[in-house]
């Protein structure tokens, strides 16, 4: 069974957690690729994450934003559907 959505809580960016990282990496790699929500702390400095931001399949998402976590996962299942989250159905 492959993963729809992967929650990752990241503390800095991707390389500062190598154990996200490779996580994240792998759950790209699929095919067809996973959803991934990034939550980041309040802190966390969000224009590191924006590199890895995919319209769509990539979402970043602060901590306590329930808002943007819905619509996040809404997305991402929104292009589940056509069972490619890089693609609009």
């Amino acid at each position: 069974m492959l993963p729809d959505i992967t929650v990752l809580a990241v503390t800095g960016g991707l390389d500062s957690d190598p154990a996200a990282r490779e996580v994240f990496r792998g759950v790209r790699a699929l095919d067809p690729p996973g959803g991934v929500i990034l939550r980041a702390g309040a802190d966390t400095l969000v224009a590191e994450l924006d590199a890895v931001a995919t319209e769509g399949a990539v979402h970043i998402v602060r901590e306590g934003d329930a808002d943007s976590l819905m619509r996040a996962l809404r997305t991402i299942g929104l292009r589940r559907a056509s069972c490619d989250p890089d693609e609009m159905p």
